[in-house]
């Protein structure tokens, strides 16, 4: 499986979900593709 970073564009703060009582958007060694929402 290939590693690719993510990197913002902008400094801030980053969600892993979309509320404090909802699950992540993705787990780490979860698949993702391009246009997924892998954060907020």
């Amino acid at each position: 499986m290939a590693r690719h970073e993510i990197r913002s564009p902008i400094p801030g703060t980053f969600y892993r979900k979309p509320a404090p009582d909802e699950p992540p958007f993705v787990q780490v060694g979860d698949a993702v593709a391009d246009g997924d929402v892998v954060a907020l």
